[in-house]
């Protein structure tokens, strides 16, 4: 069960795991499915219930398996407890097989700590590395592949998305209806970039038109391309292929 509810975290379905955590805990007391609803706060913004649930867990921490320190690891970062994340998740790097999921998403979580810090080699390394062992993992789709484009590695980020969208269309069925469709529009705004970096520019016009000429994806890609504002990526894309109307 445990390894179910990681599975909402990696698929980045954070309200199911909210409330599929805290019936696995009441229901027996399990200190790691309190984490994992800490987690799933800290994810949604939540930050003083995310909080509060934590506080538990760490009066509780001796009794952690390795992988739930990655866990914690993961929600302390979310939280800005950067320097006791990165030391929770390095030990779990280091203690865990390589073939568990779970190590995947501790070397990601580092990744993100180093990109945060401006550490970008760094980064790039552990996404590829993570990558490499859980396509599946959601939240190294984007970084990996903009890192990758940062560094006009174009090939190698084709390859990332097209392995991630296979990822992604394994496990779509799984997903709630706008969970899958805001990833499905994540991915397709990936692939958006990497046209417009290799000056494909006849082709992300081409694709744009049809998105924004559907107005159920259109809403959709608005949200992810706001998201993309925020990090930057419009500047490698032309004026000309960013009208939405």
């Amino acid at each position: 069960m445990l390894q179910n509810l990681r599975t909402l975290a990696y698929q980045q379905q954070f309200e199911v795991l909210a409330l599929a955590a805290k019936c696995y805990y009441l229901e027996g007391d399990d200190l790691q499915a309190l984490l994992l609803q800490g987690l799933a706060h800290a994810h949604l913004g939540d930050h003083q219930q995310a909080r509060e649930l934590l506080v538990q867990v760490q009066q509780r921490r001796h009794e952690l398996s390795f992988e739930a320190q990655a866990d914690l690891g993961a929600a302390l970062l979310l939280l800005g407890d950067t320097a006791q994340a990165d030391l929770l998740l390095r030990a779990s790097v280091r203690q865990m097989p390589q073939q568990l999921p779970q190590q995947a998403y501790a070397r990601a979580h580092l990744a993100s700590l180093a990109q945060q810090n401006g550490r970008s080699d760094e980064a790039l390394e552990g996404y590829r590395q993570a990558f490499g062992h859980m396509p599946g993992l959601v939240m190294v789709w984007s970084n990996l592949v903009r890192l990758l484009l940062d560094r006009r590695l174009a090939g190698e980020a084709q390859d990332v998305l097209e392995h991630a969208r296979a990822a992604f269309e394994a496990v779509q069925d799984q997903l709630d209806e706008p969970i899958a469709l805001q990833q499905k529009a994540g991915l397709d705004l990936l692939q958006w970039e990497i046209w417009c970096s290799t000056e494909q520019f006849a082709a992300a016009e081409s694709w744009l038109s049809e998105r924004i000429a559907d107005l159920g994806e259109a809403d959709v890609f608005r949200q992810a391309l706001m998201r993309s504002r925020q990090i930057g990526v419009m500047q490698r894309i032309p004026a000309r292929s960013m009208s939405l109307h």
